[in-house]
């Protein structure tokens, strides 16, 4: 969602500092110039540094590339084979390798609730919000995904900011111009002012140590669980 904000109106006013822009045949390509911000993962790889948006010279979107590969879009996705977020499948099968996972290792994961829940339910916990899931799987494409990074100032821990307002208020900016864009990116207006109503959170991407992934997933309203990655904590680097 966070590469979706060049939708907005070329009238409009936008900080994209943290943008690269470079020109593209009469228009101009731009995207987000890395994946780490405020000393997190930012962005996570569900919108990659290398995603970018080609646009005309009047601001319209003209191309968007195919989605990443990656794990965690391939889960969100379910391999276009109904095994994914949203489809029941509950969880990849992966789950066990939690269970000898020792403590010094970051786990990503992707959790889907049973029942959505809202974010003061959700909580947060020593750090900046969850990555949340703000709906099950669209159709044949992903479901609608928040950073809590979105709107925290550089530097700040953003301990104190919400993905779902954050959502609201980008959602509460669009209009029935954005719709030609937005179905470019396999949204719709309809659809992002329900989820922006409803406010509720049908799943998170988070990154946690064993332990934390392991007391999420006993949770009785955890649906299934998506393990994507298992990195090492840096040496003298406190883990999750």
């Amino acid at each position: 969602m966070k590469d979706a904000a060049v939708m907005t109106n070329p009238g409009r006013r936008m900080d994209l500092s943290n943008w690269y822009r470079e020109p593209q045949g009469s228009g101009y390509r731009i995207g987000p110039t890395g994946e780490l911000w405020s000393g997190f993962r930012g962005p996570a790889r569900i919108s990659p540094s290398s995603y970018a948006v080609t646009l005309d010279a009047a601001g319209k979107v003209v191309q968007v590339p195919e989605p990443s590969p990656d794990p965690i879009s391939r889960a969100l996705l379910g391999l276009r084979t109904g095994a994914g977020f949203g489809t029941e499948a509950k969880g990849d099968g992966s789950a066990w390798v939690l269970k000898g996972l020792p403590p010094g290792l970051t786990v990503e994961a992707i959790i889907e609730f049973k029942n959505p829940v809202t974010e003061k339910t959700l909580g947060v916990e020593n750090g900046p919000p969850e990555r949340v899931l703000l709906s099950r799987s669209r159709k044949a494409d992903s479901p609608l995904y928040w950073d809590g990074d979105e709107g925290c100032a550089p530097g700040s821990r953003c301990v104190e900011w919400s993905s779902v307002d954050q959502f609201r208020s980008w959602v509460a900016r669009l209009a029935g111009a954005d719709e030609l864009n937005l179905r470019k990116f396999g949204l719709e207006l309809g659809e992002l002012r329900k989820a922006a109503s409803d406010g509720l959170i049908y799943g998170v991407v988070t990154e946690s140590s064993p332990r934390r992934v392991r007391e999420m997933s006993r949770d009785e309203n955890v649906l299934g669980v998506w393990i994507t990655d298992i990195w090492p904590c840096p040496r003298k680097e406190r883990c999750p």
